[in-house]
């Protein structure tokens, strides 16, 4: 209106209209942003059900895998149990509990307080070492490492006796956390096979101290 009446003379008044036009304009921009933003809100909401389904079925995967673990897991017949880095026993299947009679540690166990493997081993007061000293220096050469191994200890049984087996140790990684996989291999050599009175026999073995081991006890 000011530049018409220095210039042009038009008589037009178009200030009585500027409100109107302010909130049509105003209203016209809101609209368009409340616009972009409700696609945002679809397109997030599209994406977020699609990674809720996703989940859901890796859930669902999780759960058959679990099931189908502990299936495997407490239907072996070999004694297995899940170790710490610390070697103490924090799960192990009915198989171990058997085996290592791990009844009165049973809920200890389940609240990660079991015992150590070490103490379940057997002592050979005839030996000048200990298997469980022996075992404990193989523990620091596989904990250096971190590669499977195996080794022959005396398992502690029920009776007072001893038994032969061969320990297997082998680590599982997730993330930045460890486990350790005991797997117990009774020996099954028949004992009638070391009742001759005399014979003679060659062997040709390994340097390493299981092998000295296993050699000494076939003797």
């Amino acid at each position: 209106d000011v530049v018409d009446s220095w210039f042009f003379h038009s008589e037009l008044v178009l200030s009585q209209y500027g409100l109107f036009v302010f909130i049509i304009g105003t209203a016209g921009i809101l609209s368009n942003r409340y616009n972009f933003v409700f696609k945002q809100l679809s397109l997030a909401n599209i994406q977020l059900e699609r990674r809720i389904d996703d989940l859901g079925q890796e859930k669902r995967h999780l759960v058959k895998s679990e099931a189908r673990y502990r299936s495997r897991f407490e239907g072996r017949r070999e004694p297995i149990a899940i170790l710490d880095s610390a070697f103490t026993i924090r799960d192990c299947n009915p198989a171990a509990v058997e085996f290592f009679h791990l009844e009165p540690w049973w809920n200890a166990i389940q609240n990660g307080r079991g015992p150590d493997v070490t103490d379940l081993l057997f002592k050979d007061e005839q030996e000048n070492e200990s298997l469980r000293v022996r075992l404990a220096a193989s523990i620091e050469g596989f904990r250096a490492g971190s590669t499977p191994f195996e080794f022959p200890a005396l398992v502690k049984r029920s009776v007072g006796e001893s038994q032969l087996c061969t320990l297997s140790f082998e680590v599982i990684r997730i993330q930045d956390e460890e486990e350790i996989v005991l797997t117990v291999l009774p020996d099954s050599l028949d004992t009638g096979a070391l009742a001759p009175v005399e014979g003679r026999m060659s062997l040709d073995i390994e340097n390493t101290l299981s092998a000295a081991d296993w050699a000494s006890r076939r003797a």
